[in-house]
């Protein structure tokens, strides 16, 4: 009788089984945060859990490669955790975030790069208004700054993400005086001043599920006198 090879994970080198069973969660992962980034579980594990998989097969692969002399079980979990390390790196990506990953379409947020005072969502459902099918809610922030920047600052609001979540109509105030942005989709922008501390309060109506994002970044650009308010 012919004695058939027994096929165990308990035969496989402890990296390689974590380089292959990291493969497919994290594949599920990306697509389950692409969809919706609110699912909490898939975040850990792309995020927290997915860091500890690469450090540890990293250490068990270099103490395999000293005992065994096997170069062939590093380059097999290398080629397994490379696309985990570019998965990672697209759920970094602004495309990601705003669903467009997947189109050719330029995506310009119109966002300084020089750094930010605010970048907060705002939700129709919070802990303290429930999650009604439709609702008006109103939050308040505040942004404190030891030191006021030069060419600060525009306020930005992103409504909803992509073509989803979008808020029917919101309301966004600095210091008890509504914010005069511009009638478009979005983003909208609006130059604002800040001091040292300041209340930035949104009012939104929509459904459950809706959102904006407000941002306010250093435009790096120093005011004219006739510009201030």
């Amino acid at each position: 009788m012919a004695l058939r090879p027994k096929l165990a994970f308990t035969a496989m080198p402890t990296a390689l089984l974590l380089a292959v069973l990291a493969l497919p969660v994290s594949v599920i992962a990306f697509a389950v945060s692409y969809a919706d980034f609110e699912q909490f579980s898939p975040v850990v594990w792309m995020f927290v859990v997915l860091p500890v998989v690469w450090l540890a097969a990293a250490v068990l692969s270099i103490r395999d490669a000293i005992k065994w002399r096997s170069w062939q079980r590093i380059a097999g979990v290398v080629a397994l955790l490379a696309p985990t390390v570019l998965l990672f790196n697209m759920m970094l990506s602004p495309r990601f975030f705003f669903h467009q990953l997947f189109t050719f379409r330029p995506l310009d947020l119109h966002l300084p790069t020089q750094g930010f005072a605010l970048f907060q969502k705002f939700s129709v459902c919070t802990q303290e208004s429930g999650c009604p099918s439709r609702n008006t809610v109103t939050e308040t922030k505040t942004i404190k700054l030891v030191k006021v920047p030069e060419g600060c600052c525009s306020l930005v609001v992103l409504n909803g993400q992509g073509k989803e979540h979008k808020v029917e109509a919101f309301h966004v105030s600095l210091n008890g005086k509504e914010v005069n942005l511009p009638p478009a989709d979005s983003p909208q922008i609006a130059a604002v001043r800040l001091g040292n501390s300041d209340e930035v309060t949104v009012q939104l109506t929509g459904t459950a599920d809706a959102f904006i994002y407000v941002i306010v970044s250093y435009t790096g650009k120093k005011e004219s006198p006739s510009a201030r308010p």
